[in-house]
C-alpha cells in the first residue's frame, strides 16, 4: 500500500479486505513500513493488534409469579438471559431500570450471572409492586452487560412490554372457580344428608317388627 507523502503530524487511513479464520480474541498482525526521510530510505517492522470480534448476542425474556400481573399486586419478575451466539460470554450482569408501571423492592438493581456458554441461559429475580393504575402494556427496560470472547465489553438495552390487568379483569375467572366449588359443596352436603336420613330410617323399621 502506497500512502504518498505525509507532512509532520499528518495521518492517513486505509483499509484492506481480509478473510478471517481465527477464533475471537486479540491477534497480532506483522507489518513492514518503508519510507524516505531527508533522502534517506528507512525501514521498520512492527506488529499491530487486531481485535477479532464474535457474534455474541444475548436474548432477554421476562416471566412473572403469580400470573397474571394485576394492578396493585406484588409479584416476582424473573428475567432470563440466554446466550444466542456461537461463543462463550463472560461477566454477564443484568440491571432492571426504573419503570413507570413498577416499584422495585430489590436493594440492588444490578445482579451478577457470570459466564454463559453458547445456547446456555440463567435467570435473576426482582420483587416488584405494580404502581400502574390502569390495565395495559407497560415497558420494562432491561440492561445486559457482558464481555465477549474477544475481550470487548458489550452493553445491550432492551425495552420489553409487560401486560398488566385490573382485578376486575381477573375476577370472572375466579368467580367461575367459586361457582364450581360452591356447586361441589352443595352436592357433598346433599349426599351426606341423604345418607344420614337413610341410616335413621333403618332402625325405626326394625323396631316395628
Amino acid at each position: 500500500m502506497k500512502l504518498g507523502d505525509l507532512a509532520a503530524g499528518e495521518e492517513k487511513q486505509f483499509s484492506i479486505p481480509v478473510f478471517v479464520s481465527a477464533e475471537p480474541g486479540v491477534r497480532s498482525m506483522s507489518t513492514r513500513l518503508k519510507w524516505v526521510e531527508d533522502d534517506v530510505e528507512k525501514e521498520e517492522s512492527t506488529t499491530i493488534p487486531i481485535v477479532v470480534t464474535s457474534d455474541a448476542d444475548a436474548a432477554i425474556y421476562i416471566d412473572a409469579k403469580p400470573s397474571p400481573i394485576v394492578v396493585g399486586g406484588d409479584h416476582t419478575l424473573s428475567i432470563t438471559v440466554s446466550n444466542v451466539g456461537s461463543f462463550k460470554i463472560q461477566n454477564v450482569e443484568v440491571t432492571l431500570q426504573d419503570s413507570p408501571g413498577f416499584e422495585i423492592f430489590n436493594a440492588q438493581r444490578s445482579q451478577y450471572i457470570g459466564g454463559l456458554e453458547s445456547d446456555d441461559f440463567s435467570s435473576v429475580q426482582y420483587k416488584v409492586r405494580v404502581k400502574a393504575a390502569a390495565s395495559g402494556q407497560y415497558p420494562i427496560m432491561v440492561l445486559v452487560r457482558y464481555k465477549d470472547q474477544s475481550g470487548v465489553w458489550v452493553e445491550k438495552s432492551e425495552e420489553i412490554d409487560v401486560a398488566i390487568r385490573t382485578p376486575s379483569d381477573v375476577a370472572p375467572q375466579n368467580g367461575n372457580a367459586g361457582i364450581f366449588f360452591l356447586a361441589a359443596g352443595i352436592i357433598v352436603v346433599a349426599g351426606a344428608a341423604y345418607w344420614y336420613f337413610r341410616m335413621r330410617k333403618k332402625p325405626e323399621k326394625h323396631q316395628r317388627q
